[in-house]
């Protein structure tokens, strides 16, 4: 079973499998603008997979970070994080100013 999430194109798709009489997500695929797909996210109990065409990042703080990074950010840049548990310390860490 799945489920389709719009913004003016497909935005993702989560995909569910039955776990103790529930349906639990497993999987995220994220889309291009094109419909094409941008990556997929496999989500376990405690831990997320990301899947890229040509990268794997283990976890959601090696996937923020590889983020921050394209970025490219300078001291005339400003970062508002709105919820910082798990995330602030890759944000910290790419700043360099």
């Amino acid at each position: 079973m799945w489920k389709d999430f719009y913004s003016y194109t497909r935005v993702f798709s989560e995909y569910y499998a039955p776990h103790e009489n529930q349906a639990k997500v497993y999987m995220r695929q994220f889309y291009n603008e094109d419909g094409s797909i941008a990556y997929n996210e496999y989500i376990n109990k405690n831990s997320n997979l990301y899947m890229f065409k040509d990268k794997i990042l283990y976890s959601k703080q090696d996937f923020v970070a590889y983020f921050m990074n394209l970025l490219q950010l300078s001291s005339n840049d400003i970062v508002i994080v709105d919820r910082s548990k798990g995330f602030a310390q890759p944000i910290i860490k790419r700043t360099r100013y």
